[in-house]
């Protein structure tokens, strides 16, 4: 199943949607270190040019983290691209592994996509910037948009499941932009309950930070896997 859905998923269309986000991700951590200003341009603000690198890698990082796991998730459930699911689903015990390595296929590839961003961040800084040093905290706001790509992408199967229509990527992304859009409480400030169930960092005057907990992202990854699952093992395959 892992193989049958590995060739699915990497044809001529998803290839080149992975690969230009792969190159979006890179060039976005290049356009973001301000490299052709000159080493000693850079080096008179370091603390200032380090923030405004790591803001602005994350930012363009983290949208299209999750435009390409609204588009694998459409691509993948989409009842005009799983006709051949049919033929390897003969009884009801083969959905189980069918859908568990569909989900698993796409997660691998989001989470191989997640470490080029982070990648394409650490490397520029080290090789472009003069004030980049490796941060242990900037390592988990990587995790975080690693959680919030899963995150999305499940949320997404799940309106494919429900409804079968590539427009059902729009109530997510619309989602995202709120998030965005109210992404720049103060620390100290209540944050919306909605932020401790999708994990999208809150932005602040250095950087970013959590409104969330690690273990409310692991119960809500699991139970939209779970609900996957759920809809996939009871519902008529187009």
């Amino acid at each position: 199943m892992i193989r049958l859905q590995f060739h699915y998923l990497l044809n001529r269309v998803s290839l080149g949607f992975l690969l230009l986000s792969a190159f979006a991700l890179s060039a976005c951590a290049v356009y973001a270190s301000r490299f052709w200003e000159g080493m000693a341009w850079l080096d008179g603000s370091p603390v200032l040019g380090r923030e405004e690198y790591v803001r602005e890698t994350i930012a363009v990082a983290r949208f299209v983290l999750v435009t390409t796991a609204l588009f694998l998730n459409i691509h993948c459930f989409w009842a005009g691209n799983s006709r051949f699911a049919a033929f390897f689903l003969s009884s009801s015990r083969d959905r189980l592994p069918f859908i568990v390595a569909k989900l698993g296929m796409i997660g691998l590839i989001l989470t191989g996509l997640c470490v080029h961003a982070w990648l394409s961040f650490v490397l520029t800084g080290f090789h472009l910037t003069p004030f980049f040093d490796w941060s242990m905290e900037e390592g988990v706001w990587f995790v975080s948009l690693w959680a919030e790509t899963l995150v999305f992408g499940l949320i997404q199967a799940l309106l494919m499941q429900g409804f079968d229509s590539v427009f059902s990527g729009i109530p997510p992304l619309l989602l995202f932009w709120w998030l965005e859009s109210n992404g720049s409480l103060p620390e100290d400030a209540k944050v919306s309950v909605i932020f401790r169930l999708i994990p999208h960092l809150v932005r602040t005057r250095t950087g970013f930070t959590q409104g969330f907990e690690w273990s409310q992202i692991g119960i809500v990854i699991a139970g939209l896997s779970l609900l996957n699952l759920f809809i996939f093992r009871f519902r008529d395959v187009k």
